[in-house]
This record gives structure tokens, C-alpha cells and sequence, in this order.
């Protein structure tokens, strides 16, 4: 009988300690390893009878848990972007701000009666422009002796248009040549 109360007592430990690696501070968790086998010994038991023999066979337990596990999917994506350079029409200079600019052929043209030169400048713009566009062109002599500035503005250009904007002077000479100084969006 003593070793029946011995072997219980063992079996009663290993199950506390079981209890107590499954816990911490009180919350219940997963056993990090798992318990594998527990066995009882065969015990002989004796009465005032004849004597019989009654032989327990071992009891094996066997616990198995699975930990929760996190799978993290990362995703790689490679994304092209392209900026398109705006250009201006073939044969415009860029004068910024989606804006060309170029001195138009003398038959697109007339010279307003109260000047004796002129020069005509043809204006493009992408994305329209208002109220208006100002351009400037300096008035240069010879090999490039400053004369004048001339400038205006146009009226309201809509997208994807262009207009001729005709800068004249009276009376300033000859072998005079313009070149255009500035040509941009005029905003309030």
C-alpha cells in the first residue's frame, strides 16, 4: 500500500508540475515542450486470502499543442513612373510655363500704318494662359547696340493655341534686328 500512496504522490507532482510550466502569473499557456510518457510501476497487493496477484500495466499519457504562429506576407511592387518634358511645337524656342515662342514668317503679318518697322512674334501656349501673355523683344543696331524694348500683351489664350502678337517702332533707323527678351503667363 506504501508504494501505491508513493507512486500516486510522484504521479500528483509530475501533474503540478505540468499545471504549474503551463501557467504564468496565473494565465494559462502553452507548454513549450511537450510531456512524452508517464508511467505507474506494477504493484503486488496482499490480502488474508490466498494470495492473488493483480498487476497494473503502465499508463502513458502523451500531450501535444500546436503554438499559434503569425505568417507576415510582404509584397514588393515596383512601380514606373515617367514625366513627360513638355516641348514646344517644332520650330517654338521654350520660354517656360508651357509656353513657345518664335518670330512668325513676314507674310503672317501686317505692319500697322503709324510705324516704319515691325516685327511679328508668334506665341503658343498648352495650357492656355489668362488674362493675357506678355511678351518683349529688345531692338538692337548692327553687331548688337541696345535701341529699345518693346512690349504688349494679348488678350486670353485658350489650350493648344497660338496668336501674333505685331510690336512695331517708328522711325529709329536701319540695320535694326529685335530679339525677344521675355515672353510668359501674365497673372493678376
Amino acid at each position: 500500500m506504501k508504494k501505491r500512496i508513493i507512486g500516486l504522490w510522484i504521479a500528483a507532482a509530475v501533474m503540478l508540475a505540468v499545471i504549474a510550466g503551463c501557467s504564468v502569473a496565473g494565465q494559462p499557456q502553452v507548454a513549450s515542450v511537450s510531456i512524452t510518457s508517464a508511467s505507474t510501476t506494477p504493484t503486488t497487493k496482499t490480502t488474508a486470502k490466498p494470495p492473488t496477484t493483480r498487476t497494473t500495466p503502465p499508463t502513458t499519457v502523451t500531450s501535444t499543442s500546436e503554438l499559434p504562429r503569425t505568417v507576415t506576407a510582404v509584397s514588393t511592387a515596383q512601380v514606373t513612373t515617367s514625366v513627360v518634358q513638355w516641348a514646344p511645337p517644332a520650330g517654338f524656342d521654350d520660354w517656360g510655363g508651357e509656353i513657345g515662342a518664335r518670330f512668325a514668317e513676314d507674310s503672317a503679318y501686317n505692319c500697322p500704318a503709324n510705324v516704319s518697322q515691325c516685327t511679328g512674334i508668334e506665341v503658343y501656349t498648352e495650357y492656355g494662359c489668362s488674362p493675357s501673355v506678355y511678351v518683349a523683344v529688345d531692338v538692337v543696331r548692327g553687331a548688337g547696340s541696345f535701341v529699345t524694348t518693346l512690349n504688349t500683351l494679348t488678350s486670353a489664350l485658350a489650350p493648344h493655341s497660338q496668336t501674333i502678337v505685331v510690336l512695331g517702332l517708328d522711325d529709329e533707323g536701319t540695320d535694326l534686328k529685335a530679339q525677344i527678351k521675355d515672353v510668359h503667363c501674365q497673372v493678376n
